[in-house]
């Protein structure tokens, strides 16, 4: 969503493991060798993806808005709900107007 609360569809997505959290071997039966994953938003602004446990960085970007990042904590077996309000990035404002 923007800052107004309208959709952004088409929005990309970076999903990037924080390996500060390494779950222990002997629980989890492997090591952390989780890697960076990439979504596109859908036209509504959805995107669905799955992740292994941990903490990630995830980053939003979408043509002349500001990226946004945020940590994010990922357990087994939970879903989670990330909302976001993108604005529009002043550089862009500065040069294009809000012809963009």
């Amino acid at each position: 969503m923007d800052s107004e609360g309208a959709v952004i569809g088409g929005a990309h997505l970076l999903f990037h493991p924080d390996h500060s959290f390494n779950p222990d071997p002997a629980l989890y039966g492997k090591p952390d060798n989780r890697s960076d994953m990439t979504r596109e938003a859908d036209a509504m602004g959805r995107f669905n993806v799955q992740l292994e446990s941990g903490f990630y960085d995830v980053c939003v970007m979408a043509t002349a808005f500001t990226p946004e990042c945020k940590k994010v904590l990922i357990t087994n077996g939970k879903t989670i709900q990330y909302d976001t309000h993108l604005k529009v990035d002043d550089l862009v404002t500065r040069y294009l107007g809000d012809t963009f």
